[in-house]
C-alpha cells in the first residue's frame, strides 16, 4: 500500500500558526484578568481600560517584617488641619489621629507614599515645610477644581508609568481628584469609622 506523501510545513505556515497561539493566549488571558475584577479590602474597585480589577494588577511583596508591600501601588494620605507649631517633615507636621493613622499604614503598604496638602499640591513626606492655614473645605469650588487639576498634573509628572493609586482622603479630596485612577479606601466612613478601619489594617499587616 502507497504511504500518502505528508506536506511539511512551510516557515510561514509555522510563523502563522504561532500567531494564532499567542492571539488565543491573550484571549484567554484578558478574559482571566476580567473575571478577577472586584473590590479591594473594604475600598472601592477602581478598573483598567480592559476592565480589569486595578487590585489585580496591584502586585505586591513581602517586607522583613513580613507586612504586604505593593511595589506598583501609591499611597496618597490628604493633610489635616491639626498641624505642629513649627516648620517640620510634611509626614511629622500633621499631628491629627487619622492623618497620622492613614501614614503609618501607608508606609508599611506602599513603597511609595505621598501626602495631598490643601497648600502645597502633591509633597513627600520628608519635605520639611511649615504650618499653614488653608483647607480644601473652606475652598470655593472653582478653587478646589484647580487644586484638583494642578495635583493630577503633579502626579503624572511623578509617575509618568502606570500606578494603582489609593487614596486615605476626605470627601473635598476625593471630588477634587475624581479623575484619577485610584481606590478609595475610606470611602462612606465617618471619622471614628475611619480610625476604626486603619487600626485594623494595621493589625492586619494591611
Amino acid at each position: 500500500m502507497t504511504t500518502p506523501d505528508v506536506a511539511q510545513p512551510t516557515g510561514e505556515s509555522v510563523r502563522r500558526s504561532a500567531q494564532k497561539r499567542s492571539a488565543l493566549f491573550s484571549l484567554l488571558f484578558a478574559l482571566t484578568w476580567n473575571g478577577k475584577a472586584g473590590l479591594g479590602a473594604g475600598g472601592s474597585a477602581s478598573t483598567t481600560p480592559m476592565g480589569t480589577s486595578w487590585e489585580a494588577l496591584d502586585g505586591r511583596e513581602n517586607d522583613e517584617h513580613g507586612a504586604s508591600v505593593s511595589q506598583s501601588a501609591v499611597g496618597l494620605v490628604g493633610c489635616s488641619k491639626a498641624k505642629l507649631a513649627h516648620a517640620a517633615p510634611a509626614h511629622e507636621l500633621y499631628i491629627s489621629p487619622l492623618f497620622r493613622k492613614a501614614a503609618e499604614v501607608c508606609s508599611i503598604r506602599f513603597s511609595e507614599w505621598a501626602i495631598l496638602s490643601a497648600k502645597h499640591g502633591l509633597i513627600d513626606p520628608e519635605q520639611v515645610i511649615s504650618p499653614y492655614d488653608e483647607s480644601l473645605t473652606t475652598m470655593s469650588a472653582g478653587r478646589r477644581r484647580a487644586w484638583g487639576q494642578r495635583v493630577a498634573r503633579e502626579i503624572s509628572e511623578r509617575w509618568t508609568d502606570p500606578r494603582v493609586f489609593h487614596l486615605f482622603a476626605g470627601r473635598h479630596y476625593m471630588a477634587a481628584l475624581a479623575d484619577l485612577q485610584h481606590v478609595d479606601e475610606l470611602k462612606g466612613l465617618s471619622v471614628g469609622h475611619r480610625l476604626k478601619r486603619l487600626n485594623a489594617m494595621l493589625r492586619e499587616g494591611t
